[in-house]
């Protein structure tokens, strides 16, 4: 054999139990995967902060899109002392309140390339004759 001296006892007590043939012996294995398991990590598990900002990187690339509040919430049963479990509450749930428009003379949706009326376009003349002139007494 061509194995360590500390190997060798291994290796016999997997040929005896017929795991290990005597041909497979004669050249030089590693046996660091037999003898250990597989490591785990710990930074695995501690990503769930990544995922939360990414979270909210996506929401603040789209802040067009309004969160829902939750109607449910989660109670747990050491908490409570009941059964576990999510449990559906009213005054979560959202009211919508539409006002009545009738008789309103203002529409509810204005076209985007609709014309004002005829306001002249703000100039430093007119800014000042709007804000300034009553109080100055100057007569335009």
């Amino acid at each position: 054999f061509c194995l360590e001296a500390n190997v060798q006892p291994m290796l016999s007590k997997l040929a005896a139990m017929g795991l290990l043939l005597k041909s497979q012996c004669s050249c030089r294995i590693s046996t660091t995967v037999m003898l250990h398991k597989k490591m785990k990590f710990s930074y695995q598990q501690g990503h769930a902060w990544i995922t939360a900002v990414r979270k909210h990187q996506r929401r603040a690339d789209n802040p067009w899109v309004p969160r829902e509040m939750p109607d449910r919430v989660a109670i747990a049963a050491a908490t409570r002392g009941g059964p576990s479990g999510s449990r559906a509450f009213s005054e979560a749930r959202p009211e919508l309140v539409v006002p009545d428009l009738t008789g309103f003379q203002l529409k509810p949706y204005v076209d985007w390339a609709a014309k004002y009326g005829g306001e002249p376009e703000l100039t430093a003349e007119r800014l000042f004759e709007l804000t300034y002139a009553k109080s100055a007494g100057v007569d335009s």
